[in-house]
């Protein structure tokens, strides 16, 4: 049953809490939590949750009394791509997303348990947790989805009823363990020093200030270039598109 939902807020203020370091390197801070859970198996199979392109898909199976649709996001987030959501029917507001960060995801650890779980079939995560009150924050980070390119990080989450949570954690487990990804990109290292070697080609250097976008309907990253105007603005002086080894040069982007 697809239906729309704005991408919770904490997606966004993960990315911009101070501090924050990749993930595969996060600070593991005073979480007293670590360790081994046990293995949670998928459950039995009722309806496929997914979101696919022409070059990427992810998905998850759901048992019955879950739902999910796809996330609309009303901001110019370009962070991640492929967002599901899935919830139990009788309780809407046990919602987790999933989504995939094609340049990776930052997080912080002081403060927060963070625990190594054991999924399905050799799937393994790593957790952060963190509860305000009756409030709960979660997420899960996958260690080892097979085809997910070097950097790039398929993320779950959660922010809502501590309670609820604690009902349906095990569930939520279980739905997560049945992840399925397909698709092919560039990582997001190889295409910025793609991107950086043919500016510098063409320019005799390089700027030091750039983002990246993946274009999740063909695999293809747009890597722009900016640079301070006469007034100090950050203004895009020019963008690189990154597909494999080739490099195309987009139109000037500078107004």
């Amino acid at each position: 049953m697809n239906r729309f939902f704005l991408f919770p807020v904490f997606l966004a203020l993960a990315l911009l809490l101070a501090g924050c370091i990749p993930a595969a390197t996060t600070d593991m801070g005073d979480s007293s939590a670590l360790g081994e859970a046990i293995c949670y198996d998928p459950p039995a199979p009722e309806e496929t949750a997914a979101c696919e392109t022409d070059a990427l898909s992810l998905s998850v199976t759901l048992p019955e009394g879950w739902e999910w649709g796809l996330i609309a996001d009303d901001t110019d987030s370009a962070a991640y791509v492929l967002p599901v959501a899935f919830w139990r029917s009788d309780a809407p507001e046990l919602e987790v997303s999933l989504a995939l960060y094609p340049s990776g995801i930052g997080m912080c650890g002081t403060g927060v348990a963070i625990e190594r779980v054991t999924l399905s079939d050799g799937l393994t995560a790593t957790t952060y947790t963190e509860g305000s009150g009756e409030n709960l924050w979660f997420t899960l980070i996958y260690e080892n989805v097979g085809g997910l390119p070097e950097g790039a990080a398929l993320v779950a989450r959660y922010n809502g009823s501590a309670a609820l949570w604690s009902e349906w954690a095990e569930d939520v487990y279980a739905i997560l363990s049945t992840v399925q990804y397909q698709g092919d990109f560039l990582p997001w290292a190889d295409a910025l020093e793609t991107a950086k070697s043919d500016f510098a080609l063409l320019y005799g250097y390089t700027p030091e200030d750039w983002s990246g976008t993946l274009d999740p309907d063909t695999g293809v990253w747009t890597v722009t270039f900016y640079e301070e105007d006469e007034a100090g603005n950050r203004a895009a002086v020019e963008t690189r598109t990154v597909d494999g080894a080739d490099v195309g040069n987009a139109p000037d982007q500078t107004e």
